[in-house]
């Protein structure tokens, strides 16, 4: 998420996280990875409504649309990390428990 984003203020809880508005990319491209695939289906899962999840065709895009939104990505460390460093995005651990939490990241 972007400095500045509302959700960076306080620690990131499961209800912040499932209320917020994610970003994804398509399922054409998280089909490709299966660790794309369970993200994007841990975030719907953890989507009370399912309804405020945005959606782009490139996964190399990510960064920027971070940069100019409110949406929230959630990403392998690696990724996370790299990207932060390089742009203006705020990291936070992951709110839900996952088979590898320990390489996801919210950005």
């Amino acid at each position: 998420m972007r400095r500045g984003h509302p959700l960076a203020r306080k620690p990131l809880t499961t209800v912040r996280y499932a209320n917020a508005a994610h970003l994804a990319p398509t399922t054409r491209i998280a089909a490709r990875s299966v660790i794309l695939s369970i993200i994007v289906l841990s975030v719907w899962r953890a989507r009370a409504s399912g309804d405020a999840s945005t959606t782009i065709p490139y996964f190399g895009l990510v960064p920027q649309v971070l940069l100019q939104s409110d949406l929230i990505f959630t990403a392998t460390r690696r990724f996370a990390l790299h990207y932060a460093e390089l742009l203006s995005l705020v990291v936070m651990e992951s709110p839900i428990n996952r088979v590898s939490a320990d390489r996801e990241l919210v950005i």
